[in-house]
């Protein structure tokens, strides 16, 4: 027998003995681990990855308005999106203020393929995070009612900002479906909050969107379905110095009282809680 055969046979010995019902060992459980913080948004990005891939359902869509304004000859042209708001059995309009005040916070609403007016109270606005809420008795704005706020959102989340983009003129709507109130154009983006306060009302999405987008809403995916979690305010740019070298100093410095505004690819929206804190404040009002 070689050295090797008898090695084998030694080792089928070993076996046999090992499964002869007499273990001489026990075997000692794996210590469990508790789960990190990169296990939790595995988990949030399992739940969230068939809604980032779904089309916003009906109630998203018809929360979405088209708001115009009309000019002094007469024509309409459109002036941004806004936001069907329903809260504490009330129903209300939330866009964004330099969208309100371009209409003199008296937009127009596109219904059935026209432009319909409607007489709004302002509830209230913010300079800070360029939102306006208004109300109206005259018109029911929407019958049915998404969810509102934001939850479980982190960094790189897949979301949808929604609006009408401005073409131009109202003869540019042909790929709207031209139903009650028109159904806007969904953008796929990436939350990109990080470049913001924590702490602030104000967040930022990774993507480019259409001029006329302001006012529109920021749709976020929960385990749930989406929710809109916020009013979209402005395409975001980055307001720079223009520099030049100075061959007195020998050193680059700004130009005066010159700047350039760059796009950054950033498109800046308002956390829902801000328009929930206006309807609040309103309603303690005499």
């Amino acid at each position: 027998m070689t050295k090797y055969s008898a090695l084998l046979l030694l080792t089928l010995l070993l076996t046999i003995a090992a499964c002869d019902g007499h273990p001489t060992s026990t075997i000692t459980p794996m210590p469990t681990i508790t789960p990190n913080i990169n296990a939790t948004v595995t988990a949030i990005v399992a739940e969230t990855t068939n809604i980032w891939t779904a089309a916003p359902t009906a109630e998203f869509l018809y929360a979405i308005l088209w708001l115009g304004k009309k000019q002094n000859d007469g024509a309409i042209t459109p002036v941004g999106s806004g936001v069907v708001v329903h809260l504490n059995d009330e129903e209300y309009l939330a866009t964004a203020l330099h969208v309100a005040k371009e209409s003199n916070f008296n937009p127009l609403i596109r219904r059935g393929g026209i432009w319909k007016s409607v007489q709004w109270t302002t509830v209230g606005t913010e300079e800070d995070t360029d939102i306006a809420v208004l109300q109206t008795s005259a018109e029911t704005l929407s019958h049915l009612t998404p969810r509102y706020g934001i939850a479980g959102t982190f960094i790189g989340m897949a979301g949808r900002a929604m609006g009408f983009p401005d073409l131009g003129t109202s003869k540019d709507i042909h790929h709207f479906l031209e139903e009650d109130n028109g159904i806007p154009i969904p953008l796929t983006v990436l939350v990109s909050s990080y470049i913001s306060d924590p702490e602030s009302p104000i967040h930022f999405a990774g993507g480019y969107a259409n001029a006329g987008f302001s006012g529109g809403a920021m749709l976020l995916p929960t385990s749930d379905g989406w929710t809109i979690a916020g009013i979209i305010t402005h395409r975001a740019h980055v307001d720079r110095p223009v520099l030049w070298y100075n061959p007195n100093t020998e050193n680059t410095e700004p130009v005066q009282n010159f700047r350039v505004m760059e796009p950054s690819g950033l498109i800046r929206f308002t956390d829902f809680k801000a328009v929930k804190r206006l309807i609040a404040e309103s309603e303690k009002r005499p």
